[in-house]
């Protein structure tokens, strides 16, 4: 009667613990990735929630509010639906394009893209804003200088045009590629002056404190 009892303690055990292991794996896969980036990066990104970025380097760790340079709209909801409710979670996709320490300084550069709308059934409600962030900061990563730029819009009507020659897939994705980032998007004007203005944006990570390099193309 002992062995058995021990016997079936185990196996309750057992149970519990395979049980445990699903629950926080299922959880694991809940949890929304909002960050990409390189696992040989020198500065790990995760994002906190409400717009805020954490750095972590091996010697030093900050923070970044950048709710208010966001282009799109951070939580959802269904407008269609009288009970929708806006989202418990940030809706925000995080790319790592590219980080460099030169000197006692570091660089960051990231591709930042949200939901036009925070009515999902309103205009543009199915579309991304797309922006680009560049920071330098000193090697306790205070912030020294920064700069962002908007590259695909619905909202303001900004379109995407190429990278590296290539036309845009259906998800923006950037990628450096030869240690340069070159791409071209246009600020389409859809009055009677059909103004439209194309810019190029070009950054090279040999020389990471120029940032980001705009210029209207003509």
């Amino acid at each position: 009667m002992k062995s058995t009892t021990i016997l079936n303690l185990k196996l309750l055990s057992s149970i519990g613990l395979l049980t445990l292991g699903l629950f926080a794996s299922s959880l694991a896969q809940a949890a929304p990735r909002y960050v990409t980036q390189g696992k040989n990066d020198p500065v790990k990104i995760s994002y906190l929630q409400h717009g805020v970025l954490k750095l972590q380097s091996r010697s030093a760790q900050t923070t970044l509010n950048i709710k208010n340079d966001l282009y799109g709209c951070l939580r959802t909801y269904d407008g269609s639906d009288p009970q929708s409710k806006p989202d418990t979670s940030d809706a925000i996709s995080i790319r790592v394009l590219d980080e460099v320490v030169k000197g006692d300084k570091f660089f960051l550069l990231l591709q930042i893209g949200s939901p036009s709308n925070c009515n999902i059934q309103s205009q543009c409600g199915a579309a991304e804003e797309t922006g680009v962030y560049w920071w330098q900061f000193n090697s306790a990563l205070k912030q020294e200088n920064y700069r962002h730029v908007l590259i695909d819009s619905c909202m303001q009507s900004i379109e995407f045009r190429d990278w590296e020659g290539k036309p845009r897939d259906e998800e923006l994705k950037l990628e450096m590629r030869h240690g340069k980032l070159t791409l071209k998007y246009t600020q389409r004007d859809y009055t009677e002056n059909k103004n439209d203005k194309s810019y190029s944006l070009n950054y090279d990570r040999s020389t990471p404190e120029q940032g980001l390099v705009i210029n209207e193309m003509k």
